[in-house]
């Protein structure tokens, strides 16, 4: 009947779902054994497959070379692939038929006193070097030329020696052995080992220097001695000594209150003076009168290059010249240029050679086009000196008491006993000195030091405005001094900066007149200074003896007064 043929759909129906689970369990079963059974088959190709690489890498030496030419060889030892955390079952082989990796020769370094040991052209197996010895991996070439290619010392792993061979890919296996995978060598090429011992016992100090020479630009031998010394004082054994030593000596190079921060910006602005013109937006320029300031022998510098020369003439056989309009010095005629010509008195010319510096040097004028070098103004060869014969300029102060000479032998034309630059070592009194500057273009001041005229050589000032002492009215007064100027690039810019991590705790509220970027005045503001932003030294002749570093800017010149002036030549 009807209700009898539902039951027994449903009896069925309840019979089915209790079998279900089983059947999941059975294929998942089935699936895991099938993946198992084609890893296995995957992993017990692999040693054939790296067998057959193997043939390759120890290119054709199938049977052992002649003595003369084979390197000796040592055996790789023979590893079993055995898999782990498979289910043991009848249908994976058995243990001992697992496949084993191929054994490889492994190259030897040779003796020290052995010639040149020829290696394989492609992939080969390297033992380390002796632990006293130095072995190398040489290409050598048909000429007889040779060119490091790897090497390994004192018992280290092998590393690429760098040059041509820098990328060279070397694997080390922790056995004392590495690959080193090769190029095929050019034409008549082939790769060698030699051994090397050091010509002398490798001592403490030896040992310093190379890790310093890794570690730093390169130690000094004051550095050197320190860290030996620091060595030799552990009562340890010389390897731990030194492992401790190193240790230490970069936790101190790390810890900033042992070891302070240098900085190359603060090293290149404590250096930095350079000829300028006038102000800029980033500078001022010395003052006459002011410790620091300059003063040199000669009248043309490479800041003259392409500035309007015009001689003067006054009848007593002397030439006055001029740069630009103002006075530069007085010089005995003829100006006779290399041609065997002479210039005019009363032409204007172009300076047109760059490297005027000292007494003596090249200077080239330019008229119609041609640049020729000038052989002698009267009886002086070269730059000339500063000069007023019989005459003195309008305003002018003896020097000598409050001036050194800067060491001259920086000069190509340096004569004993010739003085070419002074450095003013005092702050000159108003009584002798009133001058000052104004913003943008400088005139030149003359002074004498002993009997001898010098004239003022503006340089460009940098002040101190670091993150502890930051200029404390934002650099105001000097953008203050420098509004009038008739050029905005003579016009100072504030020298505020905004906060950020790096200065913010030494930031401060200043209540006066301060600036702030975009050349705003306040009432009162917030003042931060840059990480060394430090101000010039002009205290030391400096590593050119006429000004430290000199850096040649866009301001270098007179801008549009220079245009204006070149339409007169």
């Amino acid at each position: 009947t009807d209700p009898e043929l539902e039951q027994a759909k449903n009896d069925l129906s309840m019979e089915k779902s209790k079998l279900d689970p089983w059947v999941v369990i059975l294929v998942v079963g089935a699936l895991a054994l099938a993946a198992l059974t084609g890893l296995r088959v995957i992993s017990d190709a692999r040693p054939a497959q790296q067998s057959d690489k193997r043939k390759l890498r120890d290119d054709g030496y199938t049977t052992s070379p002649s003595a003369s030419q084979a390197p000796s060889m040592s055996y790789v030892p023979s590893t079993s692939y055995s898999p782990s955390n498979i289910p043991s079952t009848s249908n994976f082989p058995s243990a001992s038929s697992q496949p084993s990796f191929p054994k490889m020769l492994a190259v030897d370094c040779p003796a020290e006193t052995d010639d040149d040991a020829i290696v394989p052209k492609t992939i080969i197996l390297l033992t380390v070097s002796k632990s006293s010895s130095l072995c190398m991996l040489i290409l050598l070439k048909e000429d007889g030329s040779r060119v490091p290619v790897a090497r390994s010392y004192r018992g280290n792993d092998w590393e690429p020696y760098g040059g041509l061979y820098a990328s060279l890919s070397v694997d080390c296996y922790g056995n004392y052995q590495c690959d080193i995978p090769l190029e095929p060598p050019p034409s008549g090429a082939t790769y060698v080992l030699k051994s090397t011992s050091p010509a002398h016992a490798i001592t403490i100090e030896d040992k310093v220097a190379r890790f310093l020479e890794s570690a730093t630009f390169g130690g000094s031998p004051a550095e050197i001695d320190s860290l030996a010394k620091t060595i030799a004082s552990y009562e340890m054994d010389e390897t731990t000594a030194i492992d401790r030593a190193f240790a230490s000596w970069v936790a101190n190079q790390q810890d900033s209150t042992t070891t302070p921060l240098t900085s190359h910006r603060a090293f290149f602005r404590q250096r930095t003076l350079s000829w300028s013109l006038g102000s800029t937006r980033t500078t001022l320029t010395t003052q006459p009168c002011a410790m620091g300031s300059r003063y040199r022998r000669y009248s043309f510098t490479g800041s003259d290059y392409e500035q309007l020369l015009t001689i003067g003439n006054d009848g007593n056989g002397t030439l006055p010249l001029f740069v630009n309009g103002l006075v530069r010095t007085v010089v005995e005629a003829p100006i006779v240029f290399s041609d065997g010509s002479v210039a005019e008195g009363g032409k204007n010319y172009e300076l047109c050679s760059r490297g005027m510096k000292g007494l003596g040097a090249t200077v080239k004028l330019r008229q119609a086009g041609s640049c020729r070098k000038v052989v002698s103004f009267g009886s002086f060869n070269g730059n000339p000196p500063i000069d007023f014969f019989d005459t003195t300029p309008p305003e002018w102060f003896d020097i000598t008491p409050y001036a050194d000479a800067i060491d001259q032998k920086s000069y190509r034309y340096y004569e004993e006993g010739s003085i070419q630059m002074l450095n003013v070592t005092s702050t000159i009194p108003p009584e002798h000195c009133s001058y000052s500057f104004a913003p943008g273009l400088q005139e030149h001041f003359f002074v004498r030091f002993g009997s001898e005229w010098f004239i003022s050589d503006t340089r460009f000032v940098l002040l101190n405005n670091d993150i502890d002492t930051p200029l404390e009215d934002g650099g105001q007064s000097m953008v203050s001094a420098t509004s009038e100027a008739a050029k905005r690039d003579w016009k100072v810019r504030c020298s505020n900066v905004p906060r950020t991590y790096q200065n913010e705790d030494r930031c401060f509220w200043n209540e006066d007149r301060t600036c702030a970027a975009g050349q705003k005045f306040l009432s009162g503001g917030l003042v931060c200074g840059s990480p060394n932003e430090v101000s010039t030294s002009r205290s030391g002749g400096g590593v050119n003896g006429d000004g430290q570093f000199n850096v040649h800017t866009k301001f270098d010149n007179a801008g549009d007064a220079q245009k204006e002036l070149k339409q007169h030549i």
